[in-house]
């Protein structure tokens, strides 16, 4: 299971945040890094702003402007609820299997990430992991999947550029900001649409090392990686990762 569970409340959490988030013009120049595809994207946008502006002139405005919020949610949770049900195979198929706006999601992927990372800088636990003649080869495509130099760069340009009037609706109705900071004033904070987008790229670029790993390792191997990633685990105490999945469940059919 790629997503936390299938919870109607939390499905519909889900789908919620993906009818604002792929709303918004700041998405559509990264929208192929999330692994949704820009036709898509384009097909879809314009009928979630239809449906948001029709479902927001049906309700009427708020009766007190401070609960401008508190009535939004049950107006995108009725386009998300429409957008669930007429979903086209592939759309369901990308909130099901990329899509991210939750630490509890695709928790199989994110705990072999961290036995990767955990490996990487130590030679003797990565040769444990991979057969030879992939070993270089894997790490290289490991690193690459973990780089987030391209979301760096759409980061620093939307930063720079004013945003459009449907996103800067939508970023003063939800309280956005895209630079705060943790109590003690040193973390920075994402918020906005960047955490969406930086959690679900890293979630694609993952499933993409995983898709060649499955076709580039036999079953037996597979069984080794599994074993071998079990006993780092052990080994390391991490207790955060109650078991690794074994390899085979990270093919999502990409």
């Amino acid at each position: 299971m790629t997503i936390a569970s299938h919870d109607p409340e939390y499905e519909l959490h889900r789908w919620s945040v993906l009818v604002t988030l792929l709303s918004m013009d700041v998405v559509r120049p990264v929208c192929e890094l999330m692994g949704l595809a820009r036709a898509e994207f384009d097909r879809l946008q314009p009928r979630l702003r239809q449906q948001l502006v029709a479902e927001r002139q049906r309700s009427g405005p708020p009766p007190d402007a401070s609960l401008l919020v508190m009535h939004q949610i049950p107006l995108v949770n009725n386009v998300a609820k429409a957008l669930r049900k007429d979903a086209t195979p592939y759309l369901a198929w990308w909130e099901r299997h990329l899509f991210m706006c939750d630490t509890r999601d695709h928790q199989g992927l994110r705990n072999w990430i961290h036995v990767l990372h955990r490996a990487r800088n130590e030679p003797g636990l990565w040769q444990r992991l991979f057969p030879a003649p992939l070993q270089d080869e894997a790490l290289q495509r490991f690193q690459r999947s973990i780089d987030m130099t391209e979301y760096s760069q759409w980061e620093k340009e939307i930063d720079a550029a004013p945003l459009s009037e449907w996103d800067l609706h939508l970023y003063a109705l939800y309280l956005h900001d895209d630079i705060l900071y943790s109590d003690d004033e040193h973390d920075e904070i994402t918020d906005g649409a960047k955490i969406d987008v930086e959690l679900t790229i890293g979630i694609y670029q993952g499933f993409l090392f995983w898709r060649w790993v499955l076709k580039s390792c036999h079953a037996d191997q597979l069984d080794r990686l599994w074993h071998e990633a079990r006993t780092i685990v052990e080994q390391a105490e991490m207790p955060w990762i109650r078991e690794p999945s074994h390899p085979s469940t990270l093919d999502i059919g990409l």
